[in-house]
C-alpha cells in the first residue's frame, strides 16, 4: 500500500469537493461517506488506519490523511504546515485535538528513541563520568542540559528544559 504523502497544492482537492464525498463530525473526528460506491454505502465510516496510527481516506484514486482533511474542512483551506495531534493519539481527529505545528514542533512530540536504554526520553548513562546525562536536540542543534546522579534527576531537568524551550509542544 502506498503511504499518504503530503500532496502538492495542485493535487489537493478543494474543500467543497471533500464535502461532496464526506461528512465530517468535528466532535467525534469521524468521516462518513455521502456517496455510494462498490465496496461502501452511504453512512459508512471512511478511512483506514495505517501501521503508524494515522487514518487515511482514498478519494478519486488519491490518498489523504484524515487529520489534514479535518483541518481543511473546519478552516476552509488546507494547512500549509504540519498538523499535530495534541493528545498524541494519531487516530483522534476531533478538531479540538488538532493544531498547526512547524515540523520542528511536531517532532518534539516523538517518544523516546527505540535504542533508548534508560527508559526516559533525553536521558542516557555516561560511562566516562558514571552519571546520567540529559540532552535534547532543537532544530538539529544538540542542547546539553547536564549530568546528574540519578536518571530521575536527569529526567526532571530534561522536562523543565523542554517546557522552557518547547512550551505546549514539550513531551517527556
Amino acid at each position: 500500500m502506498k503511504s499518504a504523502k503530503k500532496k502538492k497544492p495542485e493535487h489537493l482537492l478543494d474543500v467543497k469537493t471533500i464535502s461532496d464525498f464526506l461528512d465530517y463530525n468535528p466532535g467525534s473526528g469521524v468521516f462518513v461517506w455521502k456517496v455510494k460506491a462498490r465496496a461502501r454505502n452511504i453512512g459508512d465510516v471512511a478511512g483506514n488506519t495505517n501501521w503508524r496510527g494515522y487514518t487515511s481516506i482514498w478519494i478519486n484514486g488519491e490518498q489523504y490523511y484524515a487529520h489534514r482533511m479535518a483541518w481543511a474542512i473546519c478552516n476552509g483551506a488546507w494547512p500549509s504546515c504540519d498538523i499535530d495531534h495534541i493528545n498524541e493519539d494519531k487516530s483522534d481527529n476531533r478538531i479540538c485535538n488538532l493544531r498547526i505545528a512547524s515540523r520542528s514542533q511536531n517532532m518534539f512530540n516523538r517518544g523516546k528513541n527505540k535504542n533508548n536504554t534508560s527508559g526516559l526520553k533525553g536521558v542516557s548513562f555516561c560511562k566516562d563520568t558514571g552519571r546520567w546525562r540529559a540532552q535534547m536536540s532543537i532544530c538539529g542543534k544538540s542542547i546539553k542540559i547536564g549530568r546528574f546522579d540519578t536518571k530521575e534527576e536527569a529526567s526532571r531537568a530534561y522536562f523543565e528544559k523542554a517546557k522552557e524551550l518547547r512550551g505546549d509542544f514539550a513531551k517527556c
